[in-house]
């Protein structure tokens, strides 16, 4: 995908694993160095989508591959963080939000709350609306937000206890 020149690539290598039956082996998902160089070079934004892992059963059965998956994911993350990729936050699950993959992450560990929370606002929301000023406090950038009960830099999952909403100026009202 990078080398055909895409602008986003949404889903890590190995998001849902290998296919039932098949061996444990990381090695066809693992991200490698020249690749994640080329896509930090282009400006590829990678999307993670890597809580469907969630969607298998937690059994002593499945145990191994959660633990692959999420291994996976750490190095990826970390691979990609340290290029500077441009990491955006979306969820392939569709009964779920970015707000539940964000959660996800953060419980894998590879990111600092402020970091996450940068991905989460900025780099999703242009990535999204690359036309729009949004994801900032600054003059001139629209004014849509949210208002939590809880610092999220110091609690992540105050990011589930939204007190307020504005969009484009607008108080849309407590949910």
């Amino acid at each position: 995908a990078v080398d055909v020149g895409v602008d986003e690539i949404t889903h890590l290598p190995g998001f849902r694993g290998p296919a039932p039956g098949m061996p444990l082996d990381p090695s066809p998902f693992e991200l490698r160095g020249e690749v994640v160089r080329r896509a930090a070079a282009r400006g590829v934004t990678v999307v993670t989508t890597v809580s469907g892992i969630e969607e298998v059963p937690a059994t002593p059965d499945t145990a191994p591959l959660r633990a692959l998956a999420r291994s996976l994911y750490r190095d990826s993350l970390r691979r990609l963080s340290t290029a500077d990729v441009p990491i955006a936050i979306g969820s392939d699950r569709y009964e779920f939000t970015a707000r539940d993959e964000a959660r996800y992450l953060s419980r894998l560990g590879v990111f600092e709350p402020a970091t996450l929370l940068t991905m989460w606002c900025r780099t999703t929301a242009a990535t999204i609306f690359p036309t729009r000023h949004i994801g900032v406090i600054e003059a001139g950038a629209e004014a849509s937000f949210l208002v939590l009960d809880g610092n999220p830099l110091e609690d992540f999952s105050a990011v589930t206890r939204i007190v307020l909403r504005v969009k484009q100026g607008v108080v849309t009202g407590a949910p």
